[in-house]
């Protein structure tokens, strides 16, 4: 089976078998190239029960590799994703205490690079670990990976950008909220003026909604019309950074449905990567709109403030989930709910019957 399809697409066949061509040589060079960072390889087999996870990292000038190996707990990664496909009847009581990071990272490194296989990216591996020690909380930096393929196919000529452009799809509640820090936002350009202003942008920020559902592309949704990947894909080249705060724009949902998953690159984030950007922000699944504008805030008043975009986007999910979240319910209680919509520029009232 697996010749016959690729004999139906030999183009994605010798692509696919570049990734097999990675070889210790190549992953020395990275190392020694990125000294800080520790490089994290998730793997979980289609039986869902087990991973296996390998650390590298540079100590003295000398590569170190240890493996674990440890259970999963039961139907961990079937709930999750039940979750993700909006399952009303999905179990969220997740047990993500599985894992005992404080044992597997090095104590000398803060910054992590997470290659996760396909069943091992549907799991929030950020938030696991023992209590007081999740991954969030431990580290400075976080990057995600959970495909080589693009490294391969990846545009690398461009001209030089330098333009920042921040727009926002329109039709969302916290606008006011999300879009704060930046000086100029605007939500009623026509598709070619957005695509015009890709092309040209060193840093690309979205805010608003995005949307993958198998078997369509993944696209941005703007008010009069919708902007799918493909249509991106010559613009996005030589950007520094596209942000797409926006639900599902990080959805882990193969395009390529015949050959392997494992090297599929997965999302509207990772076709910018593929596409040319050098880094991408996007979300594994659909979030609250009140959580992705407070952390969007914060990550924006963060980058203005000098912080890498990495470190930054962590200090912001560790912020909310820490402090932010709680602040956010407190001021509710107190003022109640309709007031406190007013404070963030929004007057939506709910349906009355």
């Amino acid at each position: 089976m697996g010749d016959y399809i690729d004999r139906m697409d030999s183009d994605y066949s010798t692509s696919r078998q570049r990734t097999q061509q990675i070889i210790f040589d190549n992953l020395t060079e990275a190392v020694h190239a990125h000294p800080e960072q520790v490089i994290v390889k998730i793997d979980i087999e289609d039986q869902y029960d087990d991973a296996l996870i390998i650390v590298v990292y540079l100590q003295n000038n000398e590569i170190i590799a240890n493996g674990y190996s440890f259970n999963l707990p039961k139907h961990l990664i079937n709930n999750v994703a039940a979750f993700v496909a909006n399952n009303k009847e999905a179990s969220t009581n997740w047990d993500l205490d599985f894992i005992d990071w404080k044992k597997i990272l090095p104590d000398h490194l803060s910054k992590i690079s997470l290659l996760p296989s396909f069943f091992a990216s549907h799991i929030p591996w950020i938030a696991t670990g023992k209590a007081g020690e999740k991954l969030y909380q431990l580290v400075s930096e976080i990057n995600w990976l959970p495909s080589l393929m693009y490294l391969y196919e990846q545009v690398k000529y461009s001209d030089e950008k330098t333009q920042f452009t921040s727009l926002s799809g329109g039709d969302t509640l916290f606008e006011k909220l999300a879009v704060q820090a930046c000086s100029e936002v605007n939500v009623t350009q026509s598709m070619d003026d957005v695509v015009n202003q890709l092309t040209h942008s060193s840093v690309f920020s979205f805010y608003g909604h995005c949307e993958h559902k198998h078997p369509e592309r993944p696209s941005l949704l703007f008010r009069d019309y919708v902007i799918r990947d493909v249509e991106m894909r010559l613009g996005v080249r030589g950007a520094e950074r596209i942000e797409l705060w926006a639900c599902q724009s990080g959805s882990n949902i193969p395009l390529h449905f015949l050959p392997s998953q494992v090297n599929e690159a997965f999302g509207m984030d990772m076709r910018m990567l593929e596409y040319g950007a050098n880094t991408a922000i996007g979300s594994l699944w659909a979030v609250p709109e009140l959580v992705t504008a407070n952390i969007k805030a914060k990550y924006d008043k963060l980058i203005i403030s000098g912080l890498g975009a990495s470190e930054a986007l962590l200090s912001a999910q560790r912020w909310w989930v820490e402090s932010g979240a709680d602040d956010e319910l407190n001021k509710i209680t107190t003022i109640g709910e309709k007031e406190y919509l007013k404070t963030l520029g929004c007057h939506y009232e709910k349906n009355k019957h």
